[in-house]
């Protein structure tokens, strides 16, 4: 992603400071951090039932054939969570313009439909 802020504060999560900067010409500059083996297996099964859709599909490709055993759905109360994770990361926040001071807004823009579906 763009953000460097969110994958430095995600690089702890994962147990490394090993942040990956790609600088292309004519582009932003993008960052990424990558976790393999057992720690991967191990967030996938964390995150899981806070994924959408086609993000569980991917999870359930990459674990099922190794045996793991892939949670319940998420637990309704936890769906805050949830959100408040992904406005942090694709979120916006304001009040409205100089004519309706008090249209308060909260925006989530991203291309992944399923999840705007279920922020929805």
């Amino acid at each position: 992603m763009n953000d460097e802020e969110i994958i430095r504060r995600v690089s702890p999560i994962f147990g490394s400071n090993a942040v990956h900067r790609r600088v292309r010409e004519g582009y932003t500059d993008s960052f990424a951090i990558r976790l393999t083996g057992k720690k991967a297996a191990q967030v996938m099964l964390v995150v899981f039932p806070f994924l959408g859709i086609r993000r569980r599909s991917q999870v359930r490709s990459a674990l099922e054939p190794h045996g793991y055993a892939l949670p319940a759905e998420l637990i309704a109360s936890k769906q805050f969570a949830w959100l408040a994770g992904i406005l942090e990361a694709e979120g916006s926040f304001g009040a409205g313009p100089p004519s309706k001071p008090n249209a308060l807004y909260i925006k989530a823009e991203m291309v992944d439909r399923d999840v705007i579906a279920r922020i929805c």
